[in-house]
């Protein structure tokens, strides 16, 4: 399923990774986490999850050379 994200572009989830975000969506705006912990999460979740991305091997690069 394609979930279109501002300044991101399309951003394509499984059901079950749909399902992890829907609910931490839920626990922020019930403010039962606040909306950075809600944040670090789904990001995070997302980009563990992409595995054909450079984007977390470019992270962790960055963070060995500083």
């Amino acid at each position: 399923m394609g979930l279109p994200v501002p300044g991101l572009g399309t951003v394509h989830l499984s059901r079950p990774q749909l399902g992890y975000v829907a609910g931490v969506v839920v626990l922020t705006a019930a403010e039962l986490v606040s909306w950075p912990v809600g944040l670090a999460l789904a990001v995070g979740h997302l980009l563990a999850a992409d595995r054909d991305s450079t984007t977390l091997e470019d992270f962790g690069e960055a963070l060995e050379q500083a």
